[in-house]
C-alpha cells in the first residue's frame, strides 16, 4: 500500500483531469479552459481543506455526500490506566472527531479486499 501525500494527490488529480474543460457558469477564455494546472487544484484543496477546518472549530459537522462525513463529537471523562506504572489515570473530557466513510468510500474498500482475497487464492 502506498501513502497518498497531498503533492502526490494533487499531481493525480492533474493528471485525471488533463482532457477536461473547466465549465464554469461565466464566460471564461484563461490559459486553463482545457487544462488544469496544480496550482489550480492546490488552491482548490487548500481551500477545502481550510474551510472543512474551521466549520469543525465552529462545532459544525462537515458531510461530503457519499463519501464521508466528519464530526465533533463530545466524550466524557473516563478512568485509565498507565500500562507501564499500574497507575490510575483520569483521561478528561473533551471533543473528538468522528469520521464515518459513506457508500462510495465503502465500496473502495470491497473492491480492495476484493482484489487481495483474489490474489491470495
Amino acid at each position: 500500500m502506498e501513502r497518498i501525500t497531498r503533492d502526490k494527490l494533487v499531481k493525480k488529480v492533474a493528471d485525471n483531469l488533463q482532457d477536461k474543460s473547466i465549465n464554469f457558469s461565466i464566460p471564461y477564455h484563461g490559459k486553463y479552459k482545457k487544462k488544469y494546472s496544480q496550482q489550480i487544484i492546490e488552491t482548490v484543496l487548500t481551500e477545502l481543506l481550510n474551510t472543512t477546518i474551521a466549520e469543525l472549530e465552529k462545532g459544525n459537522a462537515v458531510v461530503i455526500r457519499e463519501y464521508f462525513s466528519i464530526k465533533p463529537v463530545w466524550r466524557d471523562s473516563k478512568n485509565a490506566r498507565n500500562v507501564a506504572t499500574g497507575e490510575k489515570v483520569v483521561i478528561p473530557a473533551r471533543y473528538q472527531l468522528k469520521v464515518k466513510a459513506a457508500r462510495f468510500l465503502k465500496e473502495a474498500c470491497e473492491r480492495f479486499n476484493n482484489e487481495i482475497l483474489s490474489k491470495e487464492k
